[in-house]
Formats: structure tokens, C-alpha cells, sequence
């Protein structure tokens, strides 16, 4: 696989204590490149697809103990396809408060 620029440039600004978001038309590689930063990570790195109903409805909170029970201990997670959660702006906005440690890149269309 060719290494995109955009991927060292994401790579900088991780962990900064901001959500990341990748967006773009369908099919051009949003959810590729994020599993790409993850696999860097190893077993501290999560993959969830927004479009499956039991992901969908365990983010549809800002129950921040419910949060953080779904999310674990990860150390950064991607939120595929995050346009499918309602409010996901406020849930967002619990999680970088609460969690401050974890980087949350989110994909959207």
C-alpha cells in the first residue's frame, strides 16, 4: 500500500487532546487510512463501525460511566462512519472532557 502524505500529517497531531475527523465522499479511503494509523498501535487501539446497531446505541449517551465502560482502556479509537450517531458533536464533547488520554479519530460522509 502507498503511504499517504495526509497519513504523517494526522500522525502529529495525535493525542493533542482533540478529536480528529477524517471526512470525505464515500470510498475514497477515509476507513483504510484510519485503520492504518491504528494497526501502529497495537492492542491499545480500537476499531468501531458506527453503522452497527449495538456500537450505534451505546453512543447515543452522555452517561459518562456508560461511556466509559464500552470504550475500555484503549489508548485511541476510530469512530467509522460517526455521522450515524445521533448528536455525536455532544458525545464527542463528553468524551475528550472525560477522557482526555484518548484519541478519537472519527470518519464521516
Amino acid at each position: 500500500m502507498i503511504r499517504r502524505t495526509i497519513q504523517d500529517h494526522i500522525m502529529k497531531f495525535l493525542f493533542k487532546g482533540k478529536v480528529i475527523i477524517l471526512y470525505g465522499a464515500r470510498r475514497t479511503g477515509k476507513t483504510t487510512l484510519s485503520k492504518v494509523i491504528l494497526s501502529e498501535f497495537g492492542d491499545s487501539a480500537r476499531y468501531i463501525n458506527c453503522e452497527i446497531l449495538q456500537y450505534r446505541q451505546a453512543l447515543q449517551t452522555t452517561n459518562t460511566a456508560l461511556l466509559n465502560d464500552f470504550l475500555g482502556n484503549y489508548r485511541i479509537i476510530v469512530l467509522d462512519e460517526a455521522q450515524s450517531i445521533p448528536d455525536i458533536g455532544l458525545t464527542l464533547k463528553v468524551l475528550v472532557d472525560i477522557r482526555p488520554d484518548l484519541q478519537i479519530i472519527a470518519t464521516g460522509s
